[in-house]
């Protein structure tokens, strides 16, 4: 046994002892003066504690991110309109051009037809051109308002689609509703990344994977004929006939609940959300490929052409008004999480030990 000065109140104090007998000074040195041992964190804390300091190694920043996928939609989208279709006939082959196709229309067809192209070449210029919160608000108003646009369209008597949708039990609705919430799913799983402890990107994932998992128990079709997506899973006829597709309907599935589980604190935040990109990257390229696959098998292989190039353009396009929602969205709310956290007095101080 020893004595030494207490670091606090320098009184003399014995080496063995767990406190000092003047101040209480709990931390006494043991066998000499030694640095006081922090106090272990519980995994709440840890995780509350943190920051965009501690994304998920490898996710690349908010305006590289932006700039790529600007550039991947605004190229997507006029591939898709400029993408030609393969029309298979007895007298042979021919090609049917967009603009062919609108040489027959009237005008507010023509719009709708030609908004692709638009959205393509603005989405190339705001996303290489501007920064900061001007290129989320214009992108984001890109893309609300696409949508915009095209509902009013619908409700012309040529397109009237939500006529269509209520005849079918509302599947027009839910093929739209699936697709718009899957998207969320990603919006929030990549602000997950750059911000792990924030609430808002996991809510946004919850809320849209209950959506996503709620369509495949919606009754579709009309009268005694309607029953849910779910229902497929367990007909062999189905498998038999569209096993591919039921495959990527499954993943899906398997997407949105995935998607709804993100309520949930996880301790290993990066693997959650590689998990949920992976799933999501493996549904982007399954969906077109087992439905030209699909097709193949119950055509034996004749008409390949129109249903290669048809299913090309359509995926072109959907992919690329699906895009545009993600970085439009995603940047506005990247570029408010980013300001949010430069404003607070945590962030100067950096994260809780």
């Amino acid at each position: 046994m020893a004595l030494v000065r207490c670091p606090r109140c320098q009184k003399m104090m014995s080496t063995t002892a767990a406190s000092c007998t003047q101040c209480g000074y709990e931390n006494g040195p043991r066998e000499g003066l030694r640095s006081v041992k922090p106090r272990p964190s519980s995994p709440r804390r840890r995780l509350h504690s943190l920051s965009v300091g501690s994304a998920v190694p490898g996710t690349p920043d908010a305006d590289r991110w932006i700039r790529f996928w600007a550039n991947l939609c605004g190229g997507m989208l006029i591939v898709g309109f400029l993408c030609p279709v393969i029309l298979d006939g007895l007298a042979g082959s021919r090609l049917i051009w967009q603009w062919d196709l609108m040489s027959s229309m009237k005008g507010d067809q023509i719009l709708g037809m030609l908004l692709p192209l638009l959205l393509g070449v603005a989405t190339l210029a705001v996303g290489n051109l501007m920064g900061g919160i001007r290129r989320a608000v214009v992108l984001s108003a890109m893309a609300g308002g696409a949508w915009v646009l095209y509902a009013v369209l619908a409700r012309a008597p040529e397109m009237d689609l939500a006529h269509l949708s209520a005849k079918t039990g509302g599947a027009i609705l839910v093929l739209v509703i699936m697709p718009l919430s899957a998207c969320a799913i990603a919006i929030g799983n990549r602000i997950r990344k750059r911000y792990p402890a924030e609430p808002m990107p996991r809510t946004l994932a919850g809320v849209a994977g209950i959506v996503l998992a709620g369509c495949f128990i919606i009754p579709l079709g009309g009268g005694r004929d309607s029953y849910p997506i779910i229902a497929a899973f367990f007909e062999k006829v189905v498998w038999r006939a569209a096993g591919p597709i039921m495959v990527v309907l499954l993943a899906l599935l398997g997407y949105g609940v995935l998607g709804a589980l993100s309520f949930m604190r996880v301790k290993d935040v990066g693997s959650y959300c590689r998990l949920l990109s992976v799933l999501a990257r493996a549904i982007l390229w399954g969906a077109p490929l087992t439905l030209l696959f699909t097709f193949s098998m119950l055509t034996d292989g004749r008409g390949m052409g129109m249903a290669f190039t048809l299913a090309l353009k359509i995926f072109f396009l959907w992919y690329g008004h699906m895009l545009l929602v993600a970085i439009g969205f995603t940047s506005w709310m990247e570029h408010s999480l980013a300001t949010r956290t430069d404003r607070s007095p945590r962030a100067s101080r950096g994260p809780l030990r």
